[in-house]
């Protein structure tokens, strides 16, 4: 994914960290406190970017839809703990799924890619949260955490709504990071009934999600920052 490209950005204007699966290891929290300090307060924004048919979480479903082949997948102990931390992403999309489709949701020929394609986004926003609290830990000033997910096919930053809602003109739009856990499970149910309504599985058009906690809506911000 060229970063610097996408977000309309030249080299060296931002500060990126690639990593299998968004997992907020070690090291990539070390190099997240050594942006913070080393170029203090012009961190404006801090984006988490995931990406159609991720490989780490495509990896995660198919652990967790046939579970004797984990160790298959996970033999390797760093490669392991990868899928480990996606497993609650994966969990809470199949919640997600189960919930709106039914109980016969895994029955269906499309339960897997519909799988893999939430997990994605739930993954994102999960990475995010965690993001969120980090830099708010490190930061002593103010900074906007948001996420988003990289169309491979399209080429575009977005994030899930009603299909039936007409495309936009920009190639970026992104999502506030969650600051409640609750909204992880508004945004599975939102994705699964998308989903259920588009069964040619390709992401949606660009635009931000809506959805509501406690009956406030949550809306993403029209322009991504940079890092």
């Amino acid at each position: 994914v060229p970063i610097e490209m996408l977000f309309g950005q030249g080299f060296n204007d931002l500060f990126v960290i690639r990593v299998a699966g968004n997992v907020m290891g070690d090291v990539c929290l070390g190099s997240i406190d050594f942006a913070l300090n080393a170029l203090s307060e012009s961190v404006k924004c801090v984006v988490m970017l995931g990406h159609s048919g991720c490989g780490a979480v495509t990896g995660a479903v198919d652990a967790y839809l046939q579970p004797l082949k984990f160790w298959s997948k996970a033999t390797p102990p760093m490669l392991r703990s990868i899928l480990q931390r996606l497993f609650v992403a994966v969990r809470a999309a199949a919640n997600g799924l189960e919930e709106v489709w039914g109980q016969e949701a895994r029955e269906r020929p499309d339960y897997r890619a519909a799988l893999i394609e939430t997990a994605v986004c739930l993954n994102a926003a999960q990475a995010a949260f965690d993001l969120r609290l980090e830099v708010e830990r490190a930061a002593k000033w103010e900074i906007e955490v948001l996420y988003g997910v990289f169309n491979l096919h399209n080429h575009q930053v977005c994030m899930p709504v009603d299909p039936t809602l007409p495309p936009r003109d920009d190639n970026v739009h992104l999502a506030q990071a969650p600051t409640n856990p609750r909204e992880f499970h508004a945004l599975a149910v939102q994705m699964a009934k998308i989903l259920d309504m588009s069964r040619d599985r390709r992401m949606p058009e660009i635009a931000s999600p809506k959805f509501e906690v406690d009956g406030k809506p949550a809306e993403a911000p029209a322009t991504p920052g940079t890092t």
